[in-house]
């Protein structure tokens, strides 16, 4: 059995594309088969963010929404997300929809190879990726 993944979205008032994001993520993971789960990690976003109307999606990923408690900022965030992993492998995605969803299986065969740590880059309207990651 593959080793499971985390993927980890730390979140500023981002309402209006999280949905989508993990949505997009779920999608990947399933289409690709790889194990693992979502977590969402709020970091203070004013009102608070709510992953939970995807709860009627059809959705295949274990998703699990935190509030940075200790502080704030994406250091703050990302730490928070990392306490609550479970997983060998774990892949950070913005939660604006700038990090694309597609590059996550890319992302999981290195890990996956033995490569300690694998770099992405944003994603811009009309930009066609090569020989990404």
């Amino acid at each position: 059995m593959k080793p499971e993944l985390t993927v980890i979205i730390p979140c500023w008032n981002e309402h209006e594309s999280i949905r989508h994001v993990v949505l997009e993520v779920d999608e990947m993971m399933c289409y690709y088969g790889i194990p693992g789960e979502i977590i969402v990690v709020d970091d203070h976003s004013m009102p608070p963010l709510s992953i939970y109307p995807l709860n009627g999606s059809f959705i295949h990923r274990n998703r699990k929404l935190y509030t940075c408690i200790k502080g704030s900022g994406l250091g703050e965030a990302l730490k928070t997300g990392i306490t609550h992993t479970t997983t060998p492998y774990v892949i950070f995605m913005s939660g604006d929809g700038t990090d694309d969803p597609a590059v996550i299986p890319l992302m999981y065969k290195r890990l996956y190879e033995g490569y300690d740590c694998v770099f992405g880059q944003r994603r811009w309207p009309g930009e066609t990726l090569v020989g990404y990651p």
